[in-house]
């Protein structure tokens, strides 16, 4: 393919040809094609559109505004570059990641990527693969986003191979859940039996410490649901239970009390975690200020 102009007016009439594909994505996405070759084109995208699908220029209310360069566009376009990989890089937005994965299947069979280049997976790689995905998709767009079709179109593979795994978008979402649940109890110290001789501050880091890394290794997007009191009562509950034990130990308080102190502080914690997944703060700068928070909320309880 030779430039972007090329493949939006190809594009164009792919989608005339199949609207129910073309209309898949049920959204208007605004491109801001950058470097040699580029422009601006908005594809209206949304349920019931039959024609008329590319406009040169900017929409007035995408759904949707996609920056890229040229390169990494086309080079997504031709199979060169990996839509996930492009993303997990931080080069694009995962919105891209569909619309790209989807627009690709309405290109003519002749400038399509081979299925050849897909890369193939174990069936727990594939799992996995799935749950970032979706992860990602609750990060940067919703959890109502959270669909089969954007699923797959994300991951590079049939709605098929995503129902093999997930029967609907709810377990998806369980799954999200349960992987982000099972990892972090992972990674958390073993405090379920603590003496009087805790150390608090290291153990409050630990914790810190261990959110962050689930945060980085499975995505944002399980602890979004988290912060979903419809969604995740059952599981907060469970991400509370390691706090119970040094809680207790800690403050003198009930069992019942220190639920509801480590309730508050997860809730708090979510706030704090926000600013970092949105980059306002660094890592270091939420986890000290994360610890400093709990230390003097315990310290208000001890004295």
């Amino acid at each position: 393919m030779e430039s972007a102009a090329e493949f939006f007016e190809k594009f164009e009439k792919r989608a005339a040809e199949n609207t129910d594909a073309a209309t898949q994505p049920n959204a208007i996405y605004q491109f801001n094609i950058t470097g040699d070759g580029g422009g601006e084109w908005s594809l209206d995208c949304t349920k019931g559109k039959t024609s008329d699908f590319v406009s040169t220029g900017t929409h007035d209310s995408p759904g949707a505004t996609i920056t890229v360069s040229s390169e990494d566009w086309l080079g997504m376009l031709n199979g060169s570059l990996n839509p996930m990989q492009a993303f997990m890089s931080g080069k694009i937005k995962m919105l891209l990641v569909v619309g790209v994965t989807l627009f690709r299947e309405a290109m003519p069979p002749s400038t399509r990527p081979s299925d050849s280049a897909r890369t193939r997976l174990s069936p727990e790689e594939r799992r996995q693969q799935l749950l970032r995905v979706t992860s990602d998709i609750i990060a940067t767009d919703g959890v109502d986003n959270v669909r089969i079709p954007y699923v797959a179109a994300a991951a590079g593979v049939t709605r098929p191979v995503v129902y093999k795994f997930f029967p609907n978008r709810h377990e998806l979402i369980k799954g999200v859940l349960e992987d982000f649940r099972e990892d972090y109890s992972r990674r958390v110290p073993d405090v379920e039996a603590p003496d009087q001789d805790l150390d608090i501050s290291t153990t409050a880091r630990a914790f810190i410490d261990a959110a962050c890394d689930t945060i980085e290794d499975r995505g944002s997007g399980g602890w979004q649901l988290l912060r979903i009191s419809t969604i995740s009562k059952e599981f907060r509950g469970q991400l509370v239970q390691p706090w119970l034990a040094p809680l207790r130990v800690l403050t003198g308080v009930s069992e019942a009390e220190a639920s509801a102190l480590a309730d508050v502080m997860i809730s708090g914690a979510g706030e704090i975690l926000q600013r970092w997944i949105d980059g306002e703060f660094s890592r270091q700068q939420v986890a000290t200020l994360l610890e400093r928070i709990i230390l003097a909320v315990l310290i208000e309880f001890t004295e």
